[in-house]
């Protein structure tokens, strides 16, 4: 967790309308939150190499552009020892239970209900601290 007990949120969408929203919900529940936003899996991936201890959750929608999906952002992530919480969006089916024993991850239906949102923040406020 960062500093004063703020949460650092990586959120990976590739569509602008739907980043705007889950912006402006964060902000809602989270005002002091860092949100660093990304559009495409690479830049995603090298921004979590790089601060892969402070980030507290990565919101990662399953299909974006990049030479891997959000899937492969996590794996990328769980692989150089990544401990905090990842929650995928996506408009589409869940992961395979398997993807999702294996990064131990969350999955959140899109667009993502305001309660779930709340809960997601809850739970890594709880683990971070």
């Amino acid at each position: 967790m960062g500093m004063n007990d703020t949460l650092e949120i990586v959120h990976l969408e590739d569509e602008i309308g739907v980043s705007e929203i889950v912006k402006s919900t964060i902000l809602l529940l989270e005002p002091t939150c860092s949100l660093s936003q990304f559009f495409d899996a690479d830049s995603a991936i090298s921004y979590i190499e790089a601060h892969k201890d402070e980030i507290d959750l990565l919101l990662l929608d399953v299909r974006v552009p990049g030479s891997t999906d959000g899937i492969g952002v996590a794996r990328r992530a769980r692989e150089i020892n990544y401990t905090g919480v990842i929650a995928f969006t996506t408009a589409f089916q869940p992961p395979q239970i398997e993807i999702v024993q294996e990064l131990d991850c969350i999955w959140l239906p899109k667009p993502i209900p305001l309660n779930k949102m709340q809960s997601t923040l809850r739970a890594t406020r709880r683990i971070s601290d």
